[in-house]
């Protein structure tokens, strides 16, 4: 099996144990949507620009995402996942599935380090507790029939 190029690589497949940290490709991603032609994606255009580094033992692979890139953030049943497309010449696109407990953590850990330093600027203070409060509100909805998360 060949390594696939920089342009192939969407994602790191961790799902068992005989492809462990092995990059994955848009032929072989796990995540549903990810198939083309699926209507259900909706991108939106990144306002400020995003970098990925994935540094594997002999292969380091980066790419940055600017303004002429979009995003897809959306909650699966067991996560969420975000995904990255930078389109044209140097077309490029990165994806990363996070299981609820990963994301609980991950926010915890921002929330501490965001407490633990200055704090930010109202430029961007604002649009991040707009965002924050939205979650938290979505987070909050229960079904009326059973009283637990939709």
């Amino acid at each position: 099996m060949r390594c696939p190029s920089p342009e192939e690589v969407i994602g790191i497949c961790d799902l068992s144990p005989a492809c462990h940290y092995m990059p994955v490709t848009r032929y072989r991603f796990y995540a549903h949507n990810q198939r083309k032609g699926d209507s259900s994606v909706s991108m939106h255009p990144i306002a400020d620009k995003d970098e990925v580094a994935i540094d594997f033992p002999e292969k380091f692979y980066s790419g940055g995402f600017g303004r002429d890139s979009s995003f897809e953030a959306h909650a699966e049943d067991e996560g969420v996942l975000i995904r990255l497309v930078r389109p044209g010449p140097e077309k490029r696109a990165a994806s990363i599935h996070l299981h609820h407990f990963l994301l609980a953590s991950i926010l915890t850990d921002l929330a501490q380090s965001i407490a633990d330093r200055n704090p930010i600027d109202i430029v961007h203070r604002e649009p991040l507790l707009n965002a924050a409060r939205a979650f938290v509100e979505a987070l909050e909805q229960t079904s009326p029939d059973t009283g637990q998360g939709t």
